[in-house]
Protein backbone atom coordinates (compact mmCIF):
# COMPACT_ATOMS: atom_id res chain seq x y z
CA UNK A 1 0.00 0.00 0.00
CA UNK A 2 1.43 3.37 -0.87
CA UNK A 3 0.08 6.54 0.66
CA UNK A 4 -0.65 9.44 -1.68
CA UNK A 5 -1.12 13.41 -1.39
CA UNK A 6 -4.19 14.65 -3.60
CA UNK A 7 -3.86 17.45 -6.04
CA UNK A 8 -1.73 20.01 -6.10
CA UNK A 9 -0.45 22.41 -3.51
CA UNK A 10 -1.91 26.05 -3.36
CA UNK A 11 -1.69 28.34 -0.52
CA UNK A 12 -4.73 30.64 0.89
CA UNK A 13 -4.92 32.60 3.52
CA UNK A 14 -7.36 32.37 6.78
CA UNK A 15 -7.66 34.75 8.97
CA UNK A 16 -7.89 33.79 12.88
CA UNK A 17 -9.04 36.57 14.86
CA UNK A 18 -7.25 39.54 14.27
CA UNK A 19 -3.90 37.52 12.77
CA UNK A 20 -3.62 35.73 9.85
CA UNK A 21 -1.44 32.50 9.77
CA UNK A 22 0.56 31.36 6.52
CA UNK A 23 0.30 27.63 5.34
CA UNK A 24 2.02 26.14 2.51
CA UNK A 25 0.63 22.87 1.34
CA UNK A 26 3.03 21.08 -1.20
CA UNK A 27 2.13 19.82 -4.66
CA UNK A 28 -0.63 17.14 -4.52
CA UNK A 29 -3.26 18.44 -2.45
CA UNK A 30 -6.58 19.78 -3.71
CA UNK A 31 -6.97 22.09 -1.28
CA UNK A 32 -4.48 23.57 0.70
CA UNK A 33 -4.59 26.39 2.84
CA UNK A 34 -2.59 29.45 4.24
CA UNK A 35 -3.65 28.66 7.51
CA UNK A 36 -3.62 29.89 11.26
CA UNK A 37 -1.30 33.58 12.08
CA UNK A 38 -2.55 32.85 15.49
CA UNK A 39 -4.14 29.87 17.02
CA UNK A 40 -2.36 27.88 19.81
CA UNK A 41 1.13 27.82 19.57
CA UNK A 42 2.50 26.91 16.61
CA UNK A 43 4.60 30.07 15.82
CA UNK A 44 5.56 31.64 13.64
CA UNK A 45 6.71 28.50 12.37
CA UNK A 46 7.54 28.66 8.43
CA UNK A 47 7.34 24.90 8.91
CA UNK A 48 7.82 23.12 4.97
CA UNK A 49 5.35 20.68 6.20
CA UNK A 50 3.77 18.64 3.71
CA UNK A 51 1.72 16.25 4.94
CA UNK A 52 1.12 14.40 2.25
CA UNK A 53 -2.03 12.49 1.28
CA UNK A 54 -0.98 9.56 2.88
CA UNK A 55 -2.33 6.76 1.23
CA UNK A 56 -1.74 5.11 4.40
CA UNK A 57 -4.51 3.77 6.44
CA UNK A 58 -3.94 5.60 9.10
CA UNK A 59 -7.09 4.73 10.97
CA UNK A 60 -10.86 6.81 10.67
CA UNK A 61 -13.29 5.05 12.62
CA UNK A 62 -14.89 8.26 13.21
CA UNK A 63 -12.84 10.73 11.24
CA UNK A 64 -13.77 13.78 8.69
CA UNK A 65 -10.94 13.57 7.08
CA UNK A 66 -10.37 9.93 6.22
CA UNK A 67 -7.35 8.25 4.96
CA UNK A 68 -7.36 6.35 1.56
CA UNK A 69 -5.45 3.45 0.45
CA UNK A 70 -5.01 2.53 -3.00
CA UNK A 71 -5.99 -0.35 -3.91
CA UNK A 72 -3.77 -0.94 -6.60
CA UNK A 73 0.04 0.26 -7.66
CA UNK A 74 -1.95 1.71 -11.25
CA UNK A 75 -4.60 3.61 -9.55
CA UNK A 76 -8.04 2.88 -10.50
CA UNK A 77 -11.48 4.29 -10.74
CA UNK A 78 -14.99 2.84 -10.93
CA UNK A 79 -17.50 2.90 -14.51
CA UNK A 80 -20.46 3.60 -12.41
CA UNK A 81 -21.32 7.38 -11.05
CA UNK A 82 -24.16 5.88 -9.35
CA UNK A 83 -23.74 3.05 -6.58
CA UNK A 84 -26.27 0.18 -7.02
CA UNK A 85 -26.51 -0.23 -3.43
CA UNK A 86 -25.48 1.00 0.05
CA UNK A 87 -22.67 -0.55 0.95
CA UNK A 88 -22.27 0.92 4.51
CA UNK A 89 -26.11 0.12 5.47
CA UNK A 90 -25.76 -2.87 3.37
CA UNK A 91 -29.05 -2.54 2.00
CA UNK A 92 -30.19 -2.62 -1.87
CA UNK A 93 -29.16 -6.24 -2.21
CA UNK A 94 -31.48 -9.44 -2.63
CA UNK A 95 -31.74 -11.94 -0.02
CA UNK A 96 -28.06 -13.82 0.28
CA UNK A 97 -26.56 -11.36 -1.32
CA UNK A 98 -24.39 -8.44 -0.50
CA UNK A 99 -23.35 -4.47 -1.32
CA UNK A 100 -19.97 -4.73 -2.13
CA UNK A 101 -16.65 -3.87 -4.90
CA UNK A 102 -16.69 -5.53 -8.06
CA UNK A 103 -13.67 -5.72 -10.10
CA UNK A 104 -14.66 -4.73 -13.52
CA UNK A 105 -10.90 -4.33 -15.11
CA UNK A 106 -7.64 -4.89 -14.21
CA UNK A 107 -5.81 -3.24 -17.45
CA UNK A 108 -5.07 -0.45 -18.74
CA UNK A 109 -6.43 0.40 -15.41
CA UNK A 110 -8.07 -1.08 -12.23
CA UNK A 111 -11.78 -0.47 -12.36
CA UNK A 112 -14.45 -1.51 -10.40
CA UNK A 113 -17.80 -0.60 -8.94
CA UNK A 114 -20.30 -0.91 -5.76
CA UNK A 115 -23.24 -3.57 -6.53
CA UNK A 116 -24.56 -6.78 -5.45
CA UNK A 117 -22.59 -10.02 -5.49
CA UNK A 118 -23.59 -13.35 -3.68
CA UNK A 119 -22.57 -13.29 -0.33
CA UNK A 120 -19.61 -15.08 0.18
CA UNK A 121 -18.53 -17.88 3.14
CA UNK A 122 -15.03 -16.18 4.28
CA UNK A 123 -14.76 -15.02 7.48
CA UNK A 124 -13.34 -11.28 8.67
CA UNK A 125 -9.28 -12.33 9.15
CA UNK A 126 -9.10 -15.16 7.01
CA UNK A 127 -7.63 -15.37 3.54
CA UNK A 128 -9.74 -14.08 0.29
CA UNK A 129 -9.54 -13.58 -3.24
CA UNK A 130 -11.64 -11.81 -5.97
CA UNK A 131 -12.99 -14.27 -9.14
CA UNK A 132 -12.11 -13.31 -12.50
CA UNK A 133 -12.53 -9.01 -13.58
CA UNK A 134 -16.06 -8.40 -14.98
CA UNK A 135 -19.50 -10.24 -13.93
CA UNK A 136 -17.72 -12.02 -11.55
CA UNK A 137 -15.13 -9.77 -10.40
CA UNK A 138 -16.19 -9.51 -6.73
CA UNK A 139 -14.48 -11.30 -3.56
CA UNK A 140 -15.63 -14.17 -1.50
CA UNK A 141 -15.87 -12.92 2.15
CA UNK A 142 -19.15 -12.71 4.08
CA UNK A 143 -21.79 -10.12 3.97
CA UNK A 144 -20.46 -6.79 5.65
CA UNK A 145 -16.49 -7.49 4.78
CA UNK A 146 -14.63 -7.02 1.66
CA UNK A 147 -11.00 -8.33 0.56
CA UNK A 148 -8.67 -6.03 1.18
CA UNK A 149 -4.73 -6.86 0.74
CA UNK A 150 -6.04 -10.45 0.78
CA UNK A 151 -7.37 -10.35 3.84
CA UNK A 152 -11.40 -10.36 4.40
CA UNK A 153 -11.61 -6.79 6.48
CA UNK A 154 -15.26 -5.57 8.00
CA UNK A 155 -16.37 -2.64 5.79
CA UNK A 156 -16.66 0.56 7.96
CA UNK A 157 -17.52 4.25 7.69
CA UNK A 158 -14.77 6.46 7.24
CA UNK A 159 -17.31 9.81 8.68
CA UNK A 160 -17.78 7.88 12.22
CA UNK A 161 -21.23 7.41 11.54
CA UNK A 162 -22.00 3.89 10.98
CA UNK A 163 -20.69 1.50 11.21
CA UNK A 164 -17.51 1.91 13.08
CA UNK A 165 -14.47 -0.43 13.89
CA UNK A 166 -13.80 -2.25 16.94
CA UNK A 167 -11.93 -0.27 19.85
CA UNK A 168 -8.59 -1.73 18.49
CA UNK A 169 -9.37 -1.11 14.85
CA UNK A 170 -9.67 2.29 12.64
CA UNK A 171 -11.13 2.61 9.64
CA UNK A 172 -9.56 4.09 6.58
CA UNK A 173 -10.13 4.32 2.95
CA UNK A 174 -7.97 2.34 0.54
CA UNK A 175 -7.98 4.30 -3.17
CA UNK A 176 -9.40 2.31 -5.66
CA UNK A 177 -11.62 0.58 -3.19
CA UNK A 178 -15.40 1.88 -2.81
CA UNK A 179 -14.15 4.60 -5.55
CA UNK A 180 -12.14 6.01 -8.09
CA UNK A 181 -8.47 6.33 -7.55
CA UNK A 182 -7.95 10.08 -6.03
CA UNK A 183 -11.23 10.54 -5.06
CA UNK A 184 -13.85 10.17 -2.50
CA UNK A 185 -15.27 6.71 -1.89
CA UNK A 186 -18.12 5.27 0.34
CA UNK A 187 -16.52 2.91 2.64
CA UNK A 188 -13.63 1.87 4.51
CA UNK A 189 -11.89 -1.30 5.61
CA UNK A 190 -11.26 -1.77 9.42
CA UNK A 191 -7.13 -2.21 9.98
CA UNK A 192 -5.52 -2.97 13.74
CA UNK A 193 -4.39 0.38 15.11
CA UNK A 194 -0.95 0.28 16.38
CA UNK A 195 2.30 2.38 17.95
CA UNK A 196 4.05 4.41 15.69
CA UNK A 197 7.24 3.49 17.92
CA UNK A 198 6.89 -0.05 19.00
CA UNK A 199 4.95 -1.43 15.67
CA UNK A 200 7.66 -0.24 13.20
CA UNK A 201 10.78 -1.50 11.97
CA UNK A 202 13.05 1.25 11.64
CA UNK A 203 16.64 0.03 10.36
CA UNK A 204 14.86 -2.40 8.00
CA UNK A 205 16.72 -5.52 9.16
CA UNK A 206 13.89 -7.68 10.37
CA UNK A 207 16.84 -9.21 12.57
CA UNK A 208 18.74 -6.27 15.08
CA UNK A 209 16.47 -4.48 15.65
CA UNK A 210 12.55 -5.72 15.43
CA UNK A 211 9.76 -3.94 16.44
CA UNK A 212 9.00 -4.79 19.76
CA UNK A 213 5.32 -4.45 19.62
CA UNK A 214 2.78 -7.26 18.32
CA UNK A 215 -0.33 -5.07 16.54
CA UNK A 216 0.86 -5.41 13.40
CA UNK A 217 0.78 -8.72 11.88
CA UNK A 218 4.69 -10.09 11.26
CA UNK A 219 5.77 -12.02 8.07
CA UNK A 220 8.78 -12.82 9.25
CA UNK A 221 10.26 -10.03 6.76
CA UNK A 222 9.00 -6.76 8.69
CA UNK A 223 6.51 -5.95 5.46
CA UNK A 224 4.05 -4.32 7.74
CA UNK A 225 4.59 -0.93 9.63
CA UNK A 226 2.66 1.08 11.39
CA UNK A 227 1.67 4.46 9.57
CA UNK A 228 -0.35 7.38 10.12
CA UNK A 229 -0.55 11.08 10.55
CA UNK A 230 -0.85 14.37 12.96
CA UNK A 231 -4.56 15.81 12.71
CA UNK A 232 -5.95 18.75 13.57
CA UNK A 233 -9.59 17.45 13.27
CA UNK A 234 -9.75 13.92 14.91
CA UNK A 235 -7.01 12.38 17.54
CA UNK A 236 -4.23 11.29 15.02
CA UNK A 237 -4.59 7.82 14.58
CA UNK A 238 -2.11 4.99 13.16
CA UNK A 239 -2.47 1.79 11.79
CA UNK A 240 -1.28 -1.00 10.30
CA UNK A 241 -0.41 -1.53 6.61
CA UNK A 242 1.73 -2.69 4.27
CA UNK A 243 4.80 -0.25 2.97
CA UNK A 244 5.55 -0.03 -0.37
CA UNK A 245 6.95 -3.19 -1.03
CA UNK A 246 10.30 -1.69 -3.27
CA UNK A 247 10.60 1.16 -0.70
CA UNK A 248 12.02 -0.39 2.06
CA UNK A 249 15.35 2.00 1.88
CA UNK A 250 13.36 5.16 1.45
CA UNK A 251 14.14 6.86 4.90
CA UNK A 252 14.93 10.12 6.33
CA UNK A 253 15.16 12.91 4.14
CA UNK A 254 14.70 11.31 0.89
CA UNK A 255 12.69 12.86 -1.58
CA UNK A 256 8.92 10.70 -2.03
CA UNK A 257 8.66 11.04 -5.87
CA UNK A 258 6.80 9.31 -8.58
CA UNK A 259 10.24 7.93 -10.00
CA UNK A 260 10.96 5.92 -7.08
CA UNK A 261 7.44 4.71 -6.47
CA UNK A 262 6.71 6.44 -3.60
CA UNK A 263 3.91 8.75 -5.57
CA UNK A 264 1.77 7.69 -7.68
CA UNK A 265 1.83 9.07 -11.23
CA UNK A 266 0.42 12.34 -10.41
CA UNK A 267 3.00 13.19 -7.74
CA UNK A 268 1.31 12.60 -5.03
CA UNK A 269 3.22 10.98 -2.23
CA UNK A 270 1.72 7.65 -0.76
CA UNK A 271 1.53 7.62 3.59
CA UNK A 272 3.14 4.37 3.00
CA UNK A 273 5.61 5.25 0.06
CA UNK A 274 8.46 6.35 2.71
CA UNK A 275 9.68 2.71 4.78
CA UNK A 276 8.18 1.81 7.58
CA UNK A 277 8.98 4.43 10.64
CA UNK A 278 8.86 7.36 7.91
CA UNK A 279 6.06 9.71 6.75
CA UNK A 280 5.92 11.72 3.71
CA UNK A 281 5.48 14.69 6.30
CA UNK A 282 7.53 17.70 5.34
CA UNK A 283 8.18 19.43 2.02
CA UNK A 284 12.06 19.83 1.74
CA UNK A 285 12.85 23.12 2.99
CA UNK A 286 10.81 26.39 3.32
CA UNK A 287 9.72 27.58 -0.20
CA UNK A 288 10.80 24.28 -1.23
CA UNK A 289 8.69 22.03 -3.61
CA UNK A 290 10.31 18.74 -2.99
CA UNK A 291 8.69 16.32 -0.40
CA UNK A 292 10.49 14.06 1.83
CA UNK A 293 10.13 11.07 4.31
CA UNK A 294 10.45 12.45 7.92
CA UNK A 295 11.59 9.66 11.10
CA UNK A 296 9.56 9.30 13.40
CA UNK A 297 11.06 9.26 17.10
CA UNK A 298 10.11 9.86 20.54
CA UNK A 299 10.47 13.68 21.87
CA UNK A 300 11.97 14.77 25.08
CA UNK A 301 11.70 18.33 26.47
CA UNK A 302 14.30 20.51 25.51
CA UNK A 303 14.38 24.28 26.53
CA UNK A 304 16.90 26.90 28.08
CA UNK A 305 17.46 26.19 31.63
CA UNK A 306 15.59 22.91 32.08
CA UNK A 307 17.09 21.23 35.08
CA UNK A 308 16.50 17.50 33.58
CA UNK A 309 18.56 15.61 30.78
CA UNK A 310 18.19 17.69 27.43
CA UNK A 311 16.56 15.55 24.37
CA UNK A 312 16.87 17.98 21.34
CA UNK A 313 17.34 14.66 18.87
CA UNK A 314 14.76 12.61 21.28
CA UNK A 315 15.03 10.12 23.65
CA UNK A 316 17.32 7.00 23.12
CA UNK A 317 16.47 4.54 20.95
CA UNK A 318 14.05 6.56 19.37
CA UNK A 319 16.27 9.71 18.22
CA UNK A 320 16.89 11.64 15.00
CA UNK A 321 20.43 10.63 14.52
CA UNK A 322 22.19 7.63 12.69
CA UNK A 323 22.30 4.20 14.90
CA UNK A 324 18.22 5.00 15.98
CA UNK A 325 16.93 5.49 12.44
CA UNK A 326 18.35 5.94 9.13
CA UNK A 327 18.70 8.09 6.65
CA UNK A 328 20.67 11.86 6.16
CA UNK A 329 21.32 13.40 9.30
CA UNK A 330 21.48 16.75 10.40
CA UNK A 331 21.66 15.89 14.18
CA UNK A 332 20.86 18.64 16.88
CA UNK A 333 22.85 19.11 19.95
CA UNK A 334 22.67 21.88 22.44
CA UNK A 335 25.00 23.69 20.34
CA UNK A 336 24.71 23.32 17.37
CA UNK A 337 21.37 23.64 15.14
CA UNK A 338 19.77 20.82 12.76
CA UNK A 339 17.41 17.55 13.30
CA UNK A 340 14.98 17.90 16.86
CA UNK A 341 12.57 15.63 17.74
CA UNK A 342 9.58 17.62 17.87
CA UNK A 343 6.29 16.67 19.71
CA UNK A 344 3.67 15.91 17.43
CA UNK A 345 0.43 17.98 19.66
CA UNK A 346 2.23 20.87 17.20
CA UNK A 347 0.13 19.41 14.25
CA UNK A 348 -2.37 18.81 15.77
CA UNK A 349 -4.17 22.33 16.27
CA UNK A 350 -6.65 23.66 13.67
CA UNK A 351 -6.94 27.51 12.23
CA UNK A 352 -9.18 28.41 14.89
CA UNK A 353 -6.76 27.46 17.98
CA UNK A 354 -8.85 24.28 18.82
CA UNK A 355 -6.34 21.15 19.86
CA UNK A 356 -7.23 18.13 19.46
CA UNK A 357 -5.31 15.63 21.77
CA UNK A 358 -4.26 12.36 20.49
CA UNK A 359 -3.11 9.48 23.01
CA UNK A 360 0.14 10.60 20.92
CA UNK A 361 0.73 13.86 21.61
CA UNK A 362 3.04 13.92 24.00
CA UNK A 363 4.96 10.69 23.40
CA UNK A 364 5.03 10.34 19.46
CA UNK A 365 7.67 13.06 17.43
CA UNK A 366 8.97 13.73 13.83
CA UNK A 367 12.54 14.57 13.24
CA UNK A 368 12.88 17.74 11.85
CA UNK A 369 15.78 19.79 10.70
CA UNK A 370 15.43 23.47 12.09
CA UNK A 371 18.45 24.48 9.98
CA UNK A 372 16.20 24.28 6.82
CA UNK A 373 12.78 25.62 8.00
CA UNK A 374 12.22 28.89 8.95
CA UNK A 375 9.61 31.54 10.47
CA UNK A 376 8.76 35.31 10.11
CA UNK A 377 10.11 37.68 13.18
CA UNK A 378 8.80 40.83 12.34
CA UNK A 379 5.39 39.87 11.44
CA UNK A 380 5.43 40.81 7.95
CA UNK A 381 4.33 37.26 6.39
CA UNK A 382 7.24 36.29 4.89
CA UNK A 383 9.88 33.95 6.58
CA UNK A 384 13.38 35.34 7.36
CA UNK A 385 14.67 33.38 10.17
CA UNK A 386 15.90 29.85 10.67
CA UNK A 387 14.33 28.01 13.44
CA UNK A 388 16.32 28.36 16.72
CA UNK A 389 17.72 25.35 18.50
CA UNK A 390 15.46 24.43 21.41
CA UNK A 391 17.67 24.60 24.09
CA UNK A 392 18.14 28.75 23.50
CA UNK A 393 14.79 28.88 24.31
CA UNK A 394 13.22 29.62 27.44
CA UNK A 395 10.05 27.10 28.71
CA UNK A 396 6.55 27.80 27.62
CA UNK A 397 4.90 29.94 25.07
CA UNK A 398 6.16 33.34 23.38
CA UNK A 399 3.85 36.76 22.35
CA UNK A 400 4.68 36.94 18.76
CA UNK A 401 7.28 38.23 16.32
CA UNK A 402 10.65 37.98 17.70
CA UNK A 403 9.71 36.85 21.25
CA UNK A 404 9.38 33.22 20.56
CA UNK A 405 9.68 30.21 23.28
CA UNK A 406 10.23 26.23 23.05
CA UNK A 407 6.53 25.74 22.78
CA UNK A 408 6.04 27.68 19.74
CA UNK A 409 8.47 25.01 18.09
CA UNK A 410 7.19 21.84 19.34
CA UNK A 411 10.19 21.57 21.92
CA UNK A 412 8.19 20.50 25.33
CA UNK A 413 5.11 18.54 25.54
CA UNK A 414 1.68 19.78 26.15
CA UNK A 415 1.57 20.18 29.85
CA UNK A 416 4.94 22.76 29.65
CA UNK A 417 2.81 24.28 26.50
CA UNK A 418 0.40 25.08 28.94
CA UNK A 419 -2.47 23.17 26.96
CA UNK A 420 -5.97 22.03 27.71
CA UNK A 421 -6.61 18.32 27.32
CA UNK A 422 -8.68 18.99 24.45
CA UNK A 423 -10.36 21.89 23.44
CA UNK A 424 -9.77 25.95 22.93
CA UNK A 425 -6.17 27.29 23.74
CA UNK A 426 -5.42 30.17 25.28
CA UNK A 427 -1.98 30.73 23.24
CA UNK A 428 -1.86 32.95 20.57
CA UNK A 429 0.86 32.42 17.68
CA UNK A 430 1.93 34.76 15.54
CA UNK A 431 2.56 34.21 11.96
CA UNK A 432 3.76 31.14 10.49
CA UNK A 433 4.13 29.26 7.23
CA UNK A 434 3.49 25.56 7.49
CA UNK A 435 1.45 23.20 5.10
CA UNK A 436 -1.60 21.57 6.38
CA UNK A 437 -2.78 18.01 6.76
CA UNK A 438 -4.60 16.70 3.09
CA UNK A 439 -7.73 15.78 3.50
CA UNK A 440 -7.57 12.48 1.98
CA UNK A 441 -4.10 10.99 2.72
CA UNK A 442 -3.93 7.37 1.00
CA UNK A 443 -1.93 4.07 0.98
CA UNK A 444 -1.61 1.96 -1.73
CA UNK A 445 -1.61 -1.44 -1.59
Amino acid sequence: MHLTPDGNVDRVRQRFENRRAVTEIPGGMQSAMRVLKESSIMKKLALGLLVVAAVACAGCSKTANPIIIVDSSTGGGSDSSVDACNVLAQTGCATNEKCSWIHDATTPLPLGHVGCAPNGTVAVGAACMYGPDGANGFDNCAGGLVCQGGTCKTICDPAGVSPNCPATFNCGTYEGLFGPAGQTVSAGVCDPSCDAIADNDFDGSAGSNVPSGSACPDTGSQTIGCYGYPSSTHPSRWSCTRQVPANGNIVHRDLCTTANGCANSAGNAYLNGCAQGYIPLLKDMTGGTGVVCIAICRPGNTYMGNTAAQAPDGIAPNRCRLGDRRGTFNTATTTLNGDHCMFSWLFEIDAMGNFVRSPTSDTVGFCLDHSKYQYDTNNDMVPDTNWPLCSSLRDGMGSGGSNVAAADFGCVNTMHAGLPFSGKTQIHRPVMEMPRMLYHPMLQQ
